[in-house]
């Protein structure tokens, strides 16, 4: 949800003031994957937006203080994400669990890495 904000202020939207993890109101899995997508579509764009004239000007409405250029909150959003998935990553760790990407190739192609 934070970079779902972050992406409403890079485009000059009015941030969405829902619960932090979505609207309160959505329930049913068909809900929140939409939402995730409407999410990603607003991220995109607001990516694609970035231009060299752009990249350093103001936000005025910056979810978070310091971030206040495109550059910047794109930075935020990107490095957020990852701390996220070091997060996730850890948890499965922890609970003995080897994550996905630290699998390696499924046997029948470990031939070809």
């Amino acid at each position: 949800m934070y970079n779902y904000r972050s992406f409403q202020a890079m485009l000059g939207m009015e941030i969405t003031k829902d619960g932090e993890n979505g609207s309160d109101a959505v329930k049913a899995k068909a809900e929140i994957l939409k939402d995730v997508r409407d999410w990603f579509a607003v991220g995109h764009k607001a990516i694609a937006a970035i231009r060299p004239d752009t990249l350093l000007s103001e936000v005025k409405n910056s979810p978070e203080a310091g971030y206040d250029t495109p550059l910047a909150l794109a930075t935020f959003t990107c490095w957020h994400a990852y701390d996220h998935y070091g997060q996730m990553v850890e948890y499965l760790r922890m609970n003995r669990i080897v994550p996905p990407a630290s699998r390696g190739a499924p046997p029948a192609n470990r031939g070809t890495r």
